[in-house]
């Protein structure tokens, strides 16, 4: 999910609950409420969403129309399931964390060394679903021959708490304790590692 906005519309704030549009994003990696929520904010020109889950290394572009001259196109915000788990997503909780234009009206080029970065200690836990891994409740988990995966949204066990960041998936180095499900899939999916690098997005003139 992606959006430009006037930097007061807010998504979500960290020790608060994920509002139902949050949590579908966090839980199923489903953006169409989250893209309604974000037009009927009155504090929006665009928002918009990727084809398809991203796998690591791979990449996708959007198109925007911005202007400094208009109060809607002043800033950035993204939000993005991290896959598979039950509900860990990144975010920017600070509407004005990514400013798309200088004091003169420029747009901010960022890119290679000025791009912005997102890294595992910034992963979030919605606090809408026990991180339980169990396969049937993780969405974009791997079946196994004798554990189907997910097949339709919203089926793990509410947890009833709030957005924080996320203590890490089992086994990781941030949690500790025994090799859950998701690790056992994707031994390098421990983004609490250091210099865990989750994804970095580019911002450049279009042609």
């Amino acid at each position: 999910f992606l959006a430009v906005q006037d930097g007061i519309y807010d998504m979500f704030d960290a020790g608060s609950p994920a509002s139902p549009s949050v949590e579908e994003v966090a839980e199923d990696g489903a953006t169409a409420n989250r893209i309604a929520a974000a037009f009927n904010s009155g504090g929006v020109a665009d928002a918009t969403a990727t084809d398809s889950p991203l796998m690591p290394g791979q990449s996708q572009s959007v198109s925007f129309l911005v202007d400094p001259d208009n109060p809607l196109t002043q800033y950035l915000s993204f939000m993005t399931m991290v896959i598979p788990s039950n509900d860990a997503f990144i975010g920017d909780d600070n509407p004005q964390a990514i400013d798309l234009f200088d004091s003169a009206g420029n747009l901010i080029v960022r890119s290679g060394g000025n791009a912005v970065i997102v890294m595992g200690s910034q992963v979030w836990d919605a606090g809408t679903e026990v991180n339980d891994e169990i396969f049937e409740n993780t969405a974009f988990l791997p079946d196994m021959p004798i554990f189907p995966g997910q097949t339709v949204p919203d089926t793990g066990v509410p947890e009833g708490g709030v957005i924080e960041l996320h203590p890490g998936l089992q086994g990781s180095l941030g949690f500790g304790g025994e090799v859950g499900n998701v690790l056992s899939a994707f031994p390098g999916a421990d983004f609490t590692e250091p210099g865990a690098l989750i994804m970095e997005i580019s911002i450049t003139p279009g042609g």
